[in-house]
């Protein structure tokens, strides 16, 4: 055996080999009409991050020149003021440093925890379905994540000695996360 759930009766013995998928089988299977949007970044949380970070300094910067005495909130309003275009350079140049304050303003929608939360489900239930270990998983936002239990083939991944059937099954766990992240079932 390889280790795979026989309740469905599934492992990559029998689970599907790779092939094209056309838009319209996608669209058929899914019932989407809009097949693009499963994988279709939103820009809403990029948005509120910013204008949390501009307005939260603008707002700090004011009440500095209004409070502080003397010198220190003439500088104040300046120093403040420039976490807006110091935040804006590092979007910029780095965006990936400014993630986690993203993550942070997307859990104000459900929406998002949701679809969070339906990405991670995914990976685990791929991964239990077809057999491969499960290690550890967190739906705690900010840190969610599914572990598998993979040493073996974490190794033969790193020496470059993957067969097919292991990375069709890395494949299918891993693209598992986008699907279900993008549809409700």
């Amino acid at each position: 055996e390889d280790g795979a759930p026989q309740k469905w009766n599934l492992s990559m013995k029998n689970a599907p080999r790779r092939r094209s998928l056309f838009a319209r089988e996608l669209k058929k299977a899914t019932g989407l009409e809009d097949t693009s949007a499963i994988a279709r970044p939103s820009a809403r949380n990029d948005a509120v991050f910013l204008a949390g970070v501009v307005g939260g300094s603008s707002i700090a910067a004011v009440l500095a020149g209004a409070l502080l005495p003397g010198q220190i909130g003439f500088w104040g309003q300046y120093l403040i003021g420039g976490i807006s275009i110091a935040v804006l350079a590092i979007g910029s140049t780095a965006p990936g440093l400014l993630q986690a304050g993203i993550e942070r303003a997307g859990q104000i929608f459900p929406e998002y925890r949701e679809r969070v939360v339906r990405h991670e489900a995914a990976h685990f239930l791929i991964a239990y379905l077809l057999g491969v270990p499960i290690a550890a998983y967190s739906l705690e936002m900010g840190q969610q994540h599914v572990d598998l239990a993979q040493a073996a083939l974490q190794r033969q991944l790193l020496a470059g000695r993957l067969e097919d059937e292991e990375l069709d099954r890395l494949a299918l766990v891993a693209m598992a996360g986008v699907a279900g992240g993008g549809t409700k079932v």
